[in-house]
């Protein structure tokens, strides 16, 4: 299961979840980080990989064997990304010969979604954040607590606290898209990231460092946004409605928690 490379110059030692928040690199770890004095280009640091997403693909019977955590940049490929206004350059790379996949970066539990290919032909489950009601109107697709009426029938609350932030973050682009505004890639994007973040350790930086994306509609970050907010729906809601009233949505992929509200 091979991950991501980091590398955080001016840096030595360990690195601590205080480190990694500090470098605004905690999203890309889910277990504690491998890490090793390396350098790249001129600058002096430190090399992490999180240690769970660490290894090449088992052959045969073998046990799979751990990737060295170290800087071979003619062996690898590192991206500089955006520097921080107040910290130390970092790059995130991959090694050419194991570049992460969807499989190796998906989390346990996933949110329910449809499978897009991007635009190096891998397939991502792009979570569902909301989608259109038989009226049209937005529903949560997300998780919710279970609430009741005063009659006692179970109803769906709140979406939980784990993706009420992502929730909100769809909320700006949904009412953009309904009033016939267009989205910049690049907005688009910081958003998409939080949103595959959901099903896979990766954010926006790790997304273009793969090459997901290109200026094809298909494969532009504002269109898998208006798929997820379930804007690409709501257009088909309306073509259906003017010729077959009757005519199902389809069906997101996986189990899908639907919500009447998420106030």
């Amino acid at each position: 299961m091979a991950g991501f490379l980091y590398f955080v110059g001016e840096s030595k030692g360990s690195a601590s979840a205080v480190d990694l928040s500090r470098w605004q690199l905690t999203y890309a770890f889910t277990s504690a980080p491998a890490s090793r004095g390396a350098r790249i280009q001129d600058v002096q640091g430190l090399a992490l990989v999180d240690s769970s997403r660490n290894t090449q693909p088992a052959v045969g019977d073998d046990d799979p064997k751990p990737l060295a955590v170290t800087v071979v940049e003619e062996s690898q490929t590192w991206v500089e990304l955006p520097r921080l206004d107040d910290g130390p350059r970092r790059w995130v790379g991959y090694w050419n010969e194991y570049p992460p996949t969807p499989e190796d970066l998906a989390r346990p539990q996933q949110l329910a979604g449809y499978l897009r290919t991007d635009d190096e032909g891998r397939k991502w489950r792009l979570p569902l954040v909301r989608r259109p009601d038989d009226d049209g109107e937005p529903t949560c697709s997300l998780p919710t607590k279970l609430s009741f009426t005063p009659d006692g029938d179970l109803v769906a609350g709140q979406v939980t606290a784990r993706y009420r932030e992502l929730y909100d973050l769809t909320e700006a682009p949904w009412q953009a898209l309904v009033q016939g505004k267009a989205i910049a890639d690049r907005e688009a994007l910081t958003i998409l990231g939080k949103i595959l973040g959901a099903n896979y350790v990766i954010d926006w930086p790790e997304l273009l460092t793969l090459g997901c994306f290109s200026d094809e509609v298909a494969h532009s970050p504002a269109m898998w946004l208006a798929a997820a907010i379930g804007f690409l729906e709501l257009l088909e809601w309306r073509e259906a409605k003017g010729s077959d009233p009757t005519k199902p949505r389809p069906a997101a992929a996986g189990s899908t928690s639907s919500a009447s509200s998420a106030a």
